[in-house]
């Protein structure tokens, strides 16, 4: 399998994904997610193919909105840090999509 993360998961929207399909690329693994992250895990999200629009949110953009059939998307589920309370949800700490970037 052939697939990509992004350098600091600033995605190319579109026209990244049309260069992945050009040269057969089969995954990215670039795009964080608040919404489906570590407060939502019961709504969490699995990877799934491009071959439809994605639901997932934009949080860098740009962000890809056509489909790409057959590119998997496997999405980053954020972690929560440890500053609870700091990031206007109660209870949890501040989304990160990687370790570094928890505080």
């Amino acid at each position: 399998m052939t697939g990509i993360r992004v350098p600091y998961l600033q995605s190319g929207g579109d026209a990244q994904f049309a260069m992945m399909a050009a040269n057969n690329f089969t995954y990215d693994c670039s795009r964080p997610t608040v919404v489906f992250g570590f407060n939502h895990l019961d709504q969490g999200v699995w990877p799934f193919t491009m071959d439809y629009e994605a639901k997932l949110d934009c949080q860098i953009n740009p962000c890809p909105k056509c489909s790409f059939k057959g590119i998997w998307e496997q999405p980053m589920l954020d972690f929560g840090d440890n500053r609870i309370g700091q990031c206007g949800v109660e209870g949890f700490g501040c989304p990160c999509a990687m370790l570094d970037a928890c505080g």
